[in-house]
């Protein structure tokens, strides 16, 4: 542990939301890299649209917007602005599918960037997905399946 995040620590508080601490003697606190998720309802089928990239920091944001209220059976993921994604974010995305199936709906994902795709076909969950190069495309994916 660097000596910043001990000193936090032991004084029993974290820096703010949004901040993280760099590693240089007595560090200053950097602003993290933009990241916002947005979502729309279109029937019963959710669309969220992800702005930056997916990792273990922002990953809990993603999970939050397509937290199952009961409102969608089905979920478009709108990566077109995802350049990277860690396997924390596959995992989300994983765990979101899972629960749908169970009940009958999908997840779909629309406008992956080659390399979200290559992390998709490494970690085998590219193949359990539909894909489609446009939102509107994967809603009709998700509506037809």
């Amino acid at each position: 542990m660097n000596e910043c995040a001990a000193r936090v620590r032991r004084a029993g508080r974290l820096p703010p939301v949004g901040w993280r601490a760099v590693d240089r003697g007595h560090p200053p606190l950097t602003p993290l890299p933009r990241f916002r998720v947005s979502h729309a309802q279109r029937g019963r089928v959710r669309v969220v649209e992800v702005d930056g990239d997916v990792d273990m920091l922002t990953a809990p944001a993603l999970a939050g917007t397509a937290c199952d209220d009961g409102s969608f059976d089905g979920v478009v993921l709108d990566l077109a602005k995802v350049r990277f994604m860690s396997l924390t974010g596959v995992r989300v995305i994983f765990s979101l599918s899972r629960m749908l199936s169970r009940r009958g709906g999908g997840v779909a994902l629309a406008c992956v960037h080659r390399d979200v795709a290559r992390v998709l076909e490494m970690s085998g969950l590219a193949g359990t997905l539909l894909i489609a190069d446009d939102v509107p495309a994967a809603v009709r994916l998700l509506e037809t399946s």
